[in-house]
């Protein structure tokens, strides 16, 4: 009998000692990112009508609510991709900034934004440098994602830090779209860990 309730009294604390933790767990990821009334902003540039970066930004739009800009260069990227890649590569070498016809005039409504860019030469997309630099995020959480063929985010998470001026970054994505039949796989479970959906 003694032994049923020392086992019984053990249970209901393990029980009591994970709620704490989860709900402790929880508050902390609701605290960096979305809670409930903050206004939710995805900006992205994608190449292509039916680009990857596109598409997670329809997802991160879809799951986490809010507005959805597309950035759009005033001198749209042509060609094939590869010659718009080393195209990208010689403007990213000057940290050019391309001129852009996108303005989100009343950004500071907005409490968190998301940023998407494809990674061209382990950097942003000049578009979407020309973006950050160009608007005040000051306050704001900003959470950087990014798409690319396999060599990972590069620099895009610094450089999103570093032109995000006065804004808290969040923890960004980095979506492995190459050989995927699904880019937007890990996007639910990294929107649940950031603690922008449930």
């Amino acid at each position: 009998m003694n032994i049923k309730k020392y086992f019984f009294a053990a249970a209901c604390m393990a029980l009591l000692f994970f709620a704490l933790n989860a709900a402790v767990f929880c508050g902390v990821a609701n605290a960096a990112a979305g809670d409930k009334g903050k206004r939710v902003l995805v900006v992205y540039y994608s190449y292509s009508k039916d680009g990857n970066t596109r598409k997670v930004a329809r997802r991160i739009h879809e799951l986490a609510g809010g507005d959805i800009v597309e950035i759009k260069p005033v001198k749209p990227y042509q060609g094939a991709y590869d010659e718009v890649v080393r195209q990208a590569q010689e403007e990213n070498a000057v940290d050019y900034r391309a001129p852009i016809s996108t303005k989100v005039s009343d950004i500071r409504s907005y409490d968190v934004v998301f940023v998407g860019t494809p990674v061209w030469w382990f950097k942003m997309a000049p578009p979407v440098r020309s973006f950050l630099a160009s608007h005040d995020l000051r306050g704001k959480e900003v959470v950087p994602f990014c798409t690319h063929g396999g060599y990972g985010g590069g620099e895009v998470a610094a450089e999103t830090a570093k032109l995000a001026t006065g804004a808290k970054v969040l923890k960004g994505i980095a979506v492995d779209c190459k050989d995927s039949g699904n880019p937007v796989g890990d996007v639910p479970a990294w929107l649940r860990e950031i603690g922008v959906v449930k």
